[in-house]
């Protein structure tokens, strides 16, 4: 593995590039006396480029097998890629592209916006977000059916005290897997290839956890509420 990294920091703004090389080779048994040999090669690059209020950043990563039966077939993947502004208002933080999304219970990465907005010295924050599901593989692209495979919610996180953390949350979720086609009987008993368009599934959650870390008092819990399910 080689790991290269940058960093510039002039007229109040702020470069990091880091570069990551790295490879490994194995072999595979397919069936008895049958075996295939594998190179995997990965070029990782890690970008941040930010000023008072604004920045960018992505991370991406170039994938290929250069040893096995997919060889010279390669694959790249962005699993960021947005534009963030800081401090409007001295209050509100602002995002928008392809993100990871850590808010309570919504975890994931989203192609849209989020929003922040600190109140009362940040001893309260609001988070919400928005998007579409990143496309197969972390492409760099946008899915066509961005209605049916979404994510949205919201996250309340108040610190009453120093040593207290009090979180309440919120997300939803819809997945439609892609169409595809597939042979199938028909009433005479017939082979017919048949095109197959599964239905959307959606999940929804609420939570809730609190925290303590108060002298050699550490304490955590939490508690999911599944909707649909109407299950704890």
């Amino acid at each position: 593995m080689i790991m290269v990294g940058f960093t510039e920091e002039a007229s109040s703004q702020l470069l990091q590039l880091r570069l990551v090389t790295s490879a490994n080779a194995w072999q595979r048994q397919d069936t008895v006396g049958q075996s295939s040999n594998h190179l995997f090669g990965y070029q990782t690059a890690q970008l941040s480029l930010g000023g008072e209020h604004l920045s960018f950043h992505t991370y991406m990563q170039g994938f290929n097998d250069f040893a096995g039966p997919q060889k010279n077939k390669g694959a790249l993947r962005f699993y960021n890629f947005y534009l963030k502004y800081t401090h409007l208002y001295d209050i509100v933080d602002l995002s928008f592209g392809r993100q990871a999304i850590f808010a309570g219970v919504g975890s994931g990465t989203i192609d849209g916006g989020v929003a922040s907005v600190r109140l009362l010295d940040s001893k309260i924050k609001f988070l919400s977000y928005y998007g579409a599901l990143p496309a197969i593989g972390y492409k760099f692209d946008m899915l066509p059916n961005a209605k049916d495979n979404n994510m949205f919610g919201a996250q309340i996180i108040g610190s009453p005290v120093d040593f207290a953390r009090i979180s309440l949350s919120y997300m939803a979720k819809k997945i439609k897997p892609e169409a595809y086609t597939a042979l199938r009987k028909d009433s005479l008993f017939n082979p017919v290839l048949t095109e197959i368009n599964p239905t959307a599934t959606a999940e929804e959650y609420v939570s809730g956890d609190v925290s303590i870390d108060y002298d050699r008092i550490s304490a955590y819990a939490r508690g999911d509420v599944d909707i649909n399910l109407e299950k704890l």
